[in-house]
């Protein structure tokens, strides 16, 4: 449908171009490329700047549409629609598919993949402060979206069930990471421009831009990202960007945040819909052990259940050697079920920085073996008759 609404039948008499977007717009362009090279067409788009982006969602999308018809900070009066809203709600199916669709793609830009560059603020504007949602005040975000869920730099990790126990005599199994399964996204230049927020007439990363007094920092942005044209041009502006960022989080003194996306299935593909997480530090593995306001935000995808997302402070838990989580999913029981699942970094040959970045979203698929037990079900010869009411398990899998 993007296809044909943009016109695919008629790329080949399209110049190329360049395209600046906003909010959503960015995730709707992602989508329109990723959908030409699925089809093997080629682009004619050059250059991909994204304006405070939600490529991994926005925790506001939960509250629905007409709630956020009325937020001035997210869609100015508009009410938006359901499938935007599906799209952009954190952990969504269709955030994955196309997340993890682009990490397969080729380390460098080529003319089917534009040079793509992120740039987003971490200022709130009180003005546009809703005081009947704590989401449009958040730490590392601009009012609407996180910094981690712009930035397209993120990972993928896969954690896989064994049927090993940890030798410390716990009664988990251990997860551990499937083979070739920790993916790193292309590097993307991303920038965190100063004192800009969502939106809004005096300091939204768009709107507020006016042709009076000096040229604003976006806008000199902006125009250092057209300056790119080759791959050596677009890794060194990625550097530039990072230098910056680190410098302007200094100063703006705003605590820099992480977000984990979770997604939790079981060896057969179907999605975990009963299951509870703790996230876990060394040396005893235990929550317990997590530093004090590590915690900002948890949220469960209202559709996708076997969906979770944490959004933590990096700087708190950048300073731990090692961290885990602890998986209880149900049924529990002998005949069929799982069996509680656990995940330490540090046995992976793991840092923190391996799983956690600043201003970065990791996703973390968890998948559980189920076990069926060999007396859920028999075949017998029926020559006799007999009743099943004390059917136990038998310990064969």
């Amino acid at each position: 449908a993007l296809l044909d609404h943009f016109g695919a039948k008629h790329l080949d008499a399209v110049p190329p171009f360049a395209c600046i977007t906003h909010s959503t717009g960015g995730p709707v362009l992602r989508e329109w490329s990723a959908a030409l090279v699925e089809k093997g067409l080629e682009t004619p788009l050059t250059h991909l700047i994204m304006l405070a982006p939600a490529n991994h969602g926005s925790a506001l999308a939960q509250l629905g549409s007409s709630r956020l018809g009325r937020i001035k900070s997210w869609f100015g009066g508009v009410e938006p629609g359901e499938l935007i809203l599906r799209w952009l709600e954190l952990g969504s199916a269709e955030q994955w598919t196309l997340n993890t669709r682009e990490l397969k793609e080729e380390d460098e830009p080529s003319k089917n993949r534009p040079f793509r560059f992120v740039l987003s603020g971490q200022t709130i504007d009180r003005k546009l402060y809703d005081h009947l949602n704590s989401y449009t005040d958040e730490a590392g975000s601009d009012g609407v979206v996180r910094l981690a869920a712009a930035n397209l730099n993120y990972r993928l990790v896969d954690l896989v069930q064994t049927s090993h126990r940890w030798p410390d005599g716990s009664k988990a199994h251990r997860l551990e990471i499937g083979a070739q399964t920790l993916y790193r996204s292309r590097r993307t230049p991303f920038l965190v421009i100063p004192n800009v927020a969502h939106s809004g007439r005096d300091l939204g990363i768009m709107r507020s831009v006016s042709l009076r007094g000096d040229r604003p920092p976006i806008v000199d942005a902006i125009l250092r990202c057209l300056d790119v044209q080759n791959a050596d041009h677009y890794e060194a502006l990625a550097d530039s960007f990072a230098k910056e960022t680190e410098v302007t989080q200094l100063q703006e003194k705003v605590e820099r945040c992480s977000m984990i996306s979770f997604c939790f299935q079981d060896d057969q593909g179907e999605a975990l819909q009963d299951y509870d997480m703790l996230l876990l530090a060394g040396p005893d593995w235990d929550p317990d052990l997590l530093p004090n306001g590590f915690f900002k935000d948890r949220q469960r995808n209202s559709k996708e259940r076997n969906k979770l997302i944490y959004y933590l402070s990096h700087d708190r838990m950048s300073k731990l050697s090692s961290v885990g989580i602890r998986v209880t999913a149900r049924p529990q029981g002998k005949l069929a079920g799982y069996l509680p699942a656990e995940f330490r970094s540090s046995a992976a040959g793991l840092k923190i920085k391996d799983v956690l970045l600043a201003n970065e979203t990791t996703l973390v698929r968890v998948t559980l073996l189920r076990r069926v037990d060999r007396e859920v079900f028999r075949i017998d010869s029926g020559a006799r008759r007999r009743s099943f009411k004390g059917a136990r398990a038998s310990g064969d899998l």
